[in-house]
């Protein structure tokens, strides 16, 4: 089965519903939020790593050039614009929005755009701040991310162009860390309701994904995905 965003979409969503379903909404998204967090937060530390070992730095370029994920052609459409005193993003098209939407999770989806860009960039703790300006799962035409400080253009693409080691991690990657995150989390505000929730996450992503019965493994996001 390939792993893509889709699937990384669908298995947040489902965390977050079940949460609520266990904890209740409340108790259920304030744990998920701390999830979250702890998961983007890992992402930016691994990204900032990256950005200093290839001797990209911590600013704003840095952090564009230590993305870790890249969707298929047509499921995402983006853009970038490097203005004087910051590099602001639109994203027009979100195949996370999207599968939320198809799976009728777009109440528990969302939670993700609230917090995860932001996690990211305290992870990567640059000479920059990310504002998270709008959002589409929120109802917003645009999400729209200023880092308030610029780049070079140039720079940026020249090193793109010519560098031999990509950076981009598979989503069965990005699967397992966000189980992994989800579950110390779980494991350390609600430690007697974990396993449930892990386990009707399971359920359901099964039943949507049957086909990925081979690599989600139960409780065990190290070798899940």
């Amino acid at each position: 089965m390939k792993i893509g965003i889709e699937e990384h979409a669908l298995l947040y969503g489902l965390l977050v519903k079940n949460a609520c379903a266990v904890l209740g909404e409340e108790k259920g998204k304030e744990v998920m939020a701390k999830a979250t967090r702890h998961y983007g937060i890992s992402r930016g530390r691994r990204m900032k790593e990256n950005a200093l070992r290839f001797g990209y730095g911590d600013s704003t370029a840095g952090y564009i050039l230590s993305g870790e994920w890249q969707g298929e052609p047509g499921e995402n459409r983006s853009e970038l614009f490097y203005e004087t005193d910051s590099v602001r993003s639109e994203v027009h098209v979100c195949k996370w929005c999207d599968t939320w939407k198809k799976y009728d999770l777009l109440s528990y989806g969302p939670l993700y755009c609230q917090y995860i860009d932001k996690a990211i960039a305290e992870g990567f703790d640059g000479d920059f701040t990310l504002h998270v300006k709008s959002i589409l799962s929120a109802g917003d035409v645009v999400c729209t991310f200023v880092w308030d400080q610029p780049a070079d253009e140039t720079a940026v693409a020249a090193v793109r162009k010519n560098r031999q080691e990509s950076l981009i991690r598979p989503f069965r990657f990005h699967c397992a860390e966000l189980l992994r995150c989800t579950k110390e989390i779980l494991e350390e505000a609600m430690p007697q309701k974990s396993a449930e929730i892990l386990s009707l996450t399971e359920n359901d992503f099964r039943a949507f994904k049957p086909e990925a019965a081979e690599f989600f493994v139960q409780n065990d996001s190290d070798n899940a995905f």
